[in-house]
């Protein structure tokens, strides 16, 4: 029910929000792994199967 809601009300503005405005939230900034971090992460997926 809200959704159809909220997509009416979106169908009724002249100008769409942005999308950062309309969920309200802020990403943060994607942290750069080595490259010994990556292949620890790799080798643990591999070991459990």
């Amino acid at each position: 029910m809200t959704a159809a809601w909220h997509g009416a009300a979106f169908g009724r503005v002249k100008k769409m929000p942005t999308l950062e405005k309309v969920i309200g939230e802020k990403r943060a900034a994607v942290k750069m792994q080595s490259h010994q971090q990556m292949l620890a992460a790799m080798q643990s997926l591999v070991g459990r199967s």
